[in-house]
């Protein structure tokens, strides 16, 4: 009996010395958070927006014919090979949201191509422009000129309302013929937008 009583005392000992090797701390724990990046209501850049509008064309038209799209959709031919059927397209834009206490750094792809399956000819859409929710003629009022992804982009302070608008020019070659061209289909490439927290 008195051997259990001993081995008792001995472990009730080992246990209260054995607390006092315990120590705590605490870590406080934190996270930043920020609203997200978001884009909404994507309009398409179109050249010929209404169901009968066309941009005829005279003769064999060349890398010299251009037709360019302001940001604000005005359309204007810089010879007479090309001829526009109406004097305003659409601009390519897109609304986007995010945290209005930061800022973005916005960059664009430099062209985008428009392909016609049948006859497998292209058209390049090259120059991509753009600006910040008020759209001007093209190359007026100082417009972001699209350089590529990631590519010198520009510094924008994100507002409660933020608008990209994306206008460019369409190059003349010889293989144009009478057809719908478009980025979406096989052999065409969209112009892309980038958006990015700073």
């Amino acid at each position: 009996m008195k051997r259990n009583v001993l081995a008792l005392s001995l472990l009730g000992a080992a246990t209260v010395v054995g607390s006092v090797w315990a120590i705590e701390q605490q870590l406080q724990v934190a996270a930043r958070m920020r609203v997200g990046l978001a884009f909404a209501n994507d309009v398409n850049m179109t050249f010929t927006p209404a169901g009968t509008d066309y941009i005829n064309f005279y003769g064999t038209p060349s890398s010299a014919d251009t037709v360019t799209m302001g940001t604000n959709g005005a359309l204007t031919a810089n010879t007479s090979v090309f001829e526009p059927t109406n004097t305003t397209g659409t601009p390519g834009s897109v609304d986007f949201t995010g945290d209005i206490n930061s800022s973005v750094n916005i960059s664009c792809t430099s062209s985008a191509v428009m392909a016609e399956t049948v006859s497998n000819t292209t058209i390049t859409v090259d120059q991509l422009e753009l600006q910040m929710n008020t759209g001007t003629a093209f190359g007026v009022g100082s417009p972001y000129s699209c350089a590529g992804l990631g590519t010198t982009p520009l510094s924008y302070a994100v507002l409660p309302s933020n608008q990209i608008l994306l206008g460019g020019r369409l190059v003349g070659n010889a293989t144009i013929e009478t057809a719908v061209y478009s980025s979406a289909v096989a052999g065409g490439t969209p112009a892309t937008i980038r958006v990015v927290y700073q």
